[in-house]
């Protein structure tokens, strides 16, 4: 037995031409509950050797940390230290 699309919106199947948009969204939240904890931090610092030279230097942390099996349980720490010498002509 083969049905045609009139057949399936007569025995009510979804007709996106009859059927009205549900537009609560308030279950949308609960689609991906996610327990994900990020910490940025970040630090610089110049010293003016003279009017035309300075030198910088800066640090900056990242820390990753997700707490959910489905999304693979990924946790990391990223750590960045950098220096400049920084001379204006």
């Amino acid at each position: 037995m083969t049905f045609n699309e009139a057949d399936w919106t007569d025995r009510g199947g979804y007709d996106p031409a009859t059927q009205a948009y549900d537009y609560d969204l308030s279950g949308v939240p609960e689609y991906s509950d996610l327990d994900i904890h990020q910490l940025g931090l970040e630090l610089d610092a110049t010293y003016q050797i003279k009017p035309d030279l300075a030198l910088g230097v800066g640090f900056s942390m990242n820390i990753y940390q997700d707490n959910d099996p489905y999304v693979f349980d990924d946790d990391g720490k990223l750590y960045v230290v950098g220096a400049s010498l920084n001379y204006v002509f």
